[in-house]
């Protein structure tokens, strides 16, 4: 993945086909932080979490929201999901003691 110059609200596509959001204006020298927004319906299952009834077709796949995103409950899910299928989206920031989702 390559992305140069993102900025606060840019939306960001993954080879793994997830849509992110970025977040703030500081950033880890390698990587930008995001919230996951979109997607596909394949991966689905990594998530313990309701989904919007709708879904949206993008490149021939399916992609899909959760229902909610920006709660506790459903940012610590999106963390335990990452860590278990796709760690190399989280980054552990010492500045903040918590584990980030971010995009390389």
């Amino acid at each position: 993945m390559a992305y140069h110059n993102l900025r606060d609200g840019d939306a960001v596509l993954t080879d793994d086909g997830f849509i992110f959001y970025v977040f703030g204006y500081e950033h880890p020298p390698d990587s930008h932080h995001v919230f996951l927004r979109y997607i596909p319906e394949r991966h689905k299952e990594h998530f313990d979490l309701e989904w919007l009834d709708l879904g949206w077709w993008m490149k021939g796949a399916k992609i899909v929201r959760p229902m909610e995103i920006y709660t506790p409950e459903s940012y610590h899910e999106i963390i335990e999901a990452l860590r278990r299928a796709f760690p190399h989206y989280l980054q552990y920031s010492r500045q903040l003691d918590r584990w980030m989702i971010t995009v390389p």
